[in-house]
């Protein structure tokens, strides 16, 4: 397991999909393509940042998969509705999506539950401290290893790739 993050974090990590390589296309979500200018600055930000590469005019790989780029209402810290971008890998098209063909036992996620934290810290010496974090986009920040990055939408007749979860 070791290992397995170690090389994740230095090379990407692999989306284990299991389904067919093949071109596919689509049309985006109604609430993205009603927010064009919130999209849009949501996409410049991510490629200022280095998650987001693009724009193709045509598929930057063979066989690329598109997904519907949507827009989820989210309040923001001072309670004011904004939108989070989502690229919606579960769309179902001719029975399959990018999520369809991923055995949940590869992408199982286990988050540990305050019994667990307080077991962790028993024994510990008197004066420990124990520390919650919550990563804003905490996924945004795992690479996706080059050699298949199934994350990709189109948006303003181009393709984005994502290089991050």
């Amino acid at each position: 397991m070791a290992q397995f993050l170690i090389t994740g974090f230095q090379e990407g990590f692999h989306i284990p999909f299991k389904g067919p390589w093949e071109s596919f296309d689509c049309e985006n979500l109604p609430l993205a393509l009603n927010n064009l200018s919130a999209i849009r600055a949501m996409i410049l930000k991510e490629v200022q940042e280095g998650t987001l590469k693009g724009p193709f005019d045509q598929e930057p790989m063979p066989n690329t998969w598109v997904s519907p780029l949507g827009l989820v209402p989210k309040k923001d810290e001072n309670g004011k509705i904004t939108g989070r971008k989502i690229i919606h890998l579960s769309y179902l098209r001719t029975g399959m999506s990018i999520n369809s063909e991923i055995d949940p036992e590869e992408a199982k996620v286990e988050y540990q539950s305050f019994d667990q934290a307080a077991e962790m810290c028993d024994g510990l010496p008197v004066g420990s401290y124990l520390t919650k974090a919550d990563m804003k986009s905490a996924f945004r920040q795992l690479l996706i290893h080059p050699i298949r990055q199934a994350v990709v939408f189109g948006y303003v007749h181009a393709i984005w790739v994502s290089n991050c979860l």
